[in-house]
């Protein structure tokens, strides 16, 4: 059985079955404008789509450049690569006359609501959470307010840790052992702790898995696998067998 992503195209692999094809485009209707707020992969795609059926198409981005997560996480090791879904679109959406991209633009609803498009497309992404809710944790778990808790978010903003850093890895896909790269780099004490067998579990459909493990062993990263963290205090987590 094959297994794939996309991070533009939310139906990958089901067009067959859903009819869709990303090159045909459904005819315009009769409005003229749209209003995209957001430019992460999805506002993109969506910018794209509309512009090539003839919509005029504003895109508002609050930060100062395109690409929202795919151009943050570019820059955390190894994955460089992601950059080429924010170049190609850039470069694709610099050459329609009727496409104007707004940056500083941080949009409430009674400013969207304000500039009278006729059609308007949310795209504003999504941050990490940092109550532990996730695959094990379907409600928070309990944590002490006194231990500080970071997110990707925090590490992609600039964020530097030292000393011993615990991350707690329920996402199974690539950031977790991406983020245990990066704080070693900077030279902390990185324990990994995953409910699951595999360090970035998901990156055994792409083959990189073993090599991903090879190298933060190598680095002196603490793997810790098929354990979860039931509480986190002060100065120590709480772990239990998955």
């Amino acid at each position: 059985m094959l297994i794939s992503r996309c991070t533009q195209n939310p139906i990958f692999m089901e067009e067959w079955r859903k009819g869709w094809h990303p090159e045909i485009m459904n005819k315009k209707g009769d409005s003229s404008n749209v209003l995209v707020v957001g430019s992460g992969p999805a506002g993109l795609e969506a910018a794209w789509a509309l512009c090539r059926r003839g919509y005029d198409v504003a895109i508002a981005e609050a930060g100062t450049e395109l690409g929202g997560r795919v151009a943050r996480e570019s820059k955390l090791p190894g994955l460089s690569a992601w950059g080429r879904v924010k170049d190609n679109r850039e470069y694709q959406l610099s050459q329609r006359a009727n496409v104007e991209t707004y940056f500083d633009s941080n949009l409430s609803a009674d400013d969207i609501m304000e500039f009278g498009f006729e059609n308007v497309a949310l795209a504003t992404g999504a941050t990490w959470r940092r109550d532990g809710v996730s695959r094990q944790h379907v409600v928070r778990m309990t944590i002490n307010p006194e231990m500080k808790i970071y997110t990707p978010d925090d590490l992609m903003d600039g964020t530097v840790l030292s000393g011993n850093v615990v991350i707690y890895d329920d996402d199974h896909y690539y950031m977790g052992g991406v983020l245990a790269e990066l704080l070693a780099q900077n030279g902390a004490k990185v324990t990994l702790i995953t409910p699951s067998a595999f360090v970035s579990d998901w990156t055994n459909n792409t083959l990189e898995q073993a090599s991903i493990h090879a190298r933060l062993a190598r680095m002196g990263v603490d793997i810790v696998l098929n354990r979860g963290v039931t509480e986190i205090d002060t100065d120590h987590v709480v772990s239990n067998c998955a």
